[in-house]
C-alpha cells in the first residue's frame, strides 16, 4: 500500500470515528409544528418521537390527542426505513419518563414533574456520559501518539519498551470500557470506531458483533462491522454487511464508500 492510500484509507477512518459521536443520531422523526398546537393540558398526549431499536432508551416528546393516528403512520414509515433513531441515555430515559404532558403558549410540550434531586442525578448523568466518551478520544489519541513514536528512527530499546507498555495500557482501559458496557450497543458502537481509528481491527469487529446481536437494524455498526472484516481480509462477510446497512439506509455515505472499497482491486 502507497503512502498515499495510507492516508486516504487513515481519513476515511477519522471521517467515520467522527460521525460516531452523538451527532450521528438522526434527529428524530421530523414532526409538523402544527401537530403540537393545543388549547389546553388535555389537549396534548406524551409520545416517543423516534423509532430506535428495541430495548433502546427512546426520546419523548408532546403533540396534540387529535394527530396520534397520524403520527402513527408517520412513524410506521420512517422506522421501516431504519432512520429516525435518537438515542439517549439510560438515565435520561428515566428523566424524561417523568415529564408529563402540558399545553404551553398554545403547543404541547413536556414539562418537569419531578422533585430537584432527581433533575440533578439526571444531568449529572449526561455530563457523565460525555466525560466518558471524551476519554475514549483521549485515550485514541495517546494510542496514535504511542505508533507514531514507535514508528520513528533511532528508538533506543528502552523507549521501544516504554512505548509498548504505554499502548499495552491504553488498550487495557479501552479493553475494560467494553467490558463494563458489555449490554450497551451505542457504547459498543462508539468503542468499535475507536478500535478501527487504532487499527485495532479484531477489537473493533468484536465491538461490532456485539453491538448487533442488541440492535440487529443498526447501519452504523453494520458498516463498522464491514469495514473490520475488510481490514481483516473478509471480503465476503465485508460485502455481505454493506449489502445489509445499504438496505436500510441506501443513501448511507458511510455505507457506499465501503462499497466502493470493497469493489475496488484485491491487494
Amino acid at each position: 500500500m502507497t503512502e498515499g492510500e495510507r492516508r486516504s484509507r487513515h481519513g476515511w477512518v477519522l471521517t467515520l470515528l467522527a460521525s460516531a459521536w452523538p451527532s450521528w443520531a438522526s434527529a428524530g422523526l421530523s414532526i409538523p409544528a402544527e401537530w403540537r398546537t393545543c388549547r389546553s393540558d388535555a389537549d396534548c398526549a406524551a409520545v416517543f418521537d423516534d423509532c430506535c431499536p428495541a430495548g433502546a432508551p427512546q426520546s419523548r416528546t408532546a403533540v396534540n390527542r387529535s394527530r396520534l393516528q397520524e403520527l402513527e403512520v408517520l412513524k410506521s414509515s420512517a422506522c421501516a426505513e431504519g432512520s429516525a433513531c435518537r438515542p439517549i441515555s439510560g438515565r435520561r430515559h428515566a428523566w424524561e419518563a417523568g415529564l408529563k404532558p402540558s399545553c404551553q403558549s398554545r403547543r404541547c410540550c413536556l414539562v418537569e414533574d419531578l422533585p430537584l434531586e432527581p433533575r440533578e442525578q439526571a444531568r449529572e448523568q449526561e455530563q457523565r456520559d460525555t466525560a466518558w466518551l471524551e476519554d475514549l478520544r483521549t485515550t485514541a489519541v495517546a494510542v496514535k501518539d504511542a505508533d507514531r513514536a514507535l514508528a520513528g528512527p533511532g528508538l533506543s530499546a528502552r523507549r521501544k519498551a516504554s512505548l509498548k507498555g504505554r499502548r499495552r495500557e491504553l488498550l487495557a482501559r479501552l479493553d475494560a470500557a467494553a467490558k463494563a458496557n458489555a449490554s450497551n450497543y451505542l457504547a459498543q458502537t462508539y468503542l468499535g470506531q475507536v478500535f478501527l481509528g487504532i487499527a485495532e481491527n479484531g477489537r473493533a469487529l468484536s465491538c461490532a458483533t456485539r453491538a448487533l446481536e442488541m440492535a440487529p437494524r443498526e447501519s452504523r455498526a453494520l458498516v463498522l462491522r464491514g469495514l473490520a472484516n475488510h481490514r481483516l481480509g473478509r471480503r465476503d462477510a465485508a460485502a455481505a454487511d454493506v449489502r445489509e446497512a445499504l438496505k436500510l439506509d441506501p443513501g448511507d455515505k458511510a455505507a457506499l464508500d465501503l462499497q466502493a472499497m470493497i469493489s475496488g482491486p484485491r491487494p
